[in-house]
């Protein structure tokens, strides 16, 4: 075979931690070996820039909504899209057929065995903390049975912790230790290490040489914890009341909470929202601590991030934090869900410049030696030649008959 074409299925052309990394993998493939094409639920939004300037063919379905609960007409719309993207794969005949989360794992499971797609790989970006479930979007028993019932159709499913593979393990059925393939994030550390100028990020936040600096990237969303970050920077402000708190990401719906919560804190005048931005190298600049405060994780690219820029980072143990972080060692670590202890290990390393130096430069030499992208993206060809090598065969002998559907709509390409 000279070459392996590969259609990736997407949900959304929002630049997420998950996107970031499938651009970054994308623009590395080997294109002598490998053919990649997109299928994407949406038609609009950032991703899609990056695809077409990586002259990708890219196909758009036109899915308004994704989210919301199951019901009838909701399920109808499922079917269809199923059927719209069964369509595509038997017309494209891809080698494999990729997904990275929930809708799209389902709908490339469903679309892919009746297609007679030999290589299905599903995957799994994010686990909650053992601690705490307040974030439960897909445990309902209807959001388990389809993924239970599809993971019969998975050749493989790709995560990014070890801890995420033990959850999957424990929590879903039809899955078995040989199928779930651990395959880290990958960053390239140059951007990071290079020698940046702060002082155009200083002026625009208008951030004083002496003051200390503490942010966190993330989106804004209730499961990165935010919320307990402002109540943090309040605890903080006690000890370092000229302390600038930077809330760098998109708005997902909960910046006015977050303003209400600042305000009620007495903390608004310390906190600054900088939005969705795309410089976050020269953003990690001006930080003499990272955070992360999430209690869903799979494998965080803002600690990445902040590990290759050389950054004291405090991060919940929630997902595979841990796997990135060494405690004491490259980083510290905290429980998810407890302001105060994120508080303290804030303020301990404000007070210490030499631990800070310590852990970032620990932490700079980890990212290097354990997260490069080109060994990712090197592990991900190696596992596709191997899926197809291995699944090739036995798919030509037997195809299963296509669903039946009253869909007529058809994809749109572009």
């Amino acid at each position: 075979m000279d070459t392996i074409k590969i259609v990736f299925l997407i949900g959304t052309l929002e630049m997420g931690g998950t996107e970031r990394q499938f651009i970054e993998m994308l623009r590395r493939l080997d294109r002598k070996r490998f053919v990649p094409h997109i299928l994407s639920f949406r038609c609009q939004g950032r991703l899609r820039e990056e695809i077409e300037a990586l002259q990708v063919p890219f196909t758009c379905l036109h899915v308004q909504n994704t989210r919301g609960t199951l019901n009838p007409i909701s399920y109808l719309r499922i079917c269809k899209l199923t059927w719209d993207i069964y369509r595509y794969l038997k017309i494209e005949t891809p080698h494999i057929v990729q997904s990275h989360l929930f809708w799209p794992n389902i709908h490339s499971c469903i679309a892919g065995k009746y297609a007679g797609v030999p290589v299905i790989i599903t995957g799994r970006r994010a686990t909650m903390s053992i601690h705490h479930q307040k974030f439960r979007k897909y445990t309902k028993w209807h959001y388990r049975w389809l993924q239970n019932v599809t993971n019969r159709w998975a050749t493989a499913i790709l995560v990014n912790s070890h801890i995420i593979k033990q959850h999957c393990l424990e929590r879903e059925k039809f899955v078995t230790p040989e199928r779930v393939h651990v395959l880290y994030n990958g960053i390239d550390p140059t951007p990071y290490t290079r020698p940046i100028d702060s002082i155009p990020i200083k002026k625009e936040f208008r951030l004083s040489h002496d003051a200390n600096t503490v942010g966190m990237i993330a989106t804004l969303h209730p499961r990165k914890g935010y919320r307990d970050f402002l109540e943090a920077a309040a605890l903080v402000l006690q000890t370092y009341p000229d302390t600038i708190f930077l809330l760098i990401g998109r708005d997902d719906g909960i910046k006015s909470t977050l303003e209400e919560v600042a305000e009620k804190q007495g903390i608004r005048h310390a906190v600054l929202f900088t939005g969705e931005r795309h410089d976050i190298p020269e953003l990690l600049s001006v930080l003499d601590v990272q955070v992360s405060s999430s209690y869903i994780e799979g494998q965080s690219n803002a600690i990445l991030e902040g590990m290759a820029a050389g950054k004291a980072i405090v991060a919940t143990e929630a997902g595979g934090n841990p796997e990135l972080i060494l405690d004491g060692q490259t980083g510290l670590l905290v429980p998810p869900g407890n302001p105060s202890h994120l508080a303290r290990a804030i303020v301990q390393l404000l007070g210490n410049q030499q631990q800070r130096k310590q852990l970032g430069e620990k932490a700079r030499q980890r990212a290097a030696t354990h997260f490069g992208i080109a060994e990712m993206v090197q592990q991900s060809e190696a596992l596709y030649q191997t899926l197809v090598h291995t699944n090739i065969s036995t798919s030509l002998h037997t195809l299963p008959e296509s669903p039946e559907s009253t869909c007529s709509n058809s994809p749109t390409k572009k």
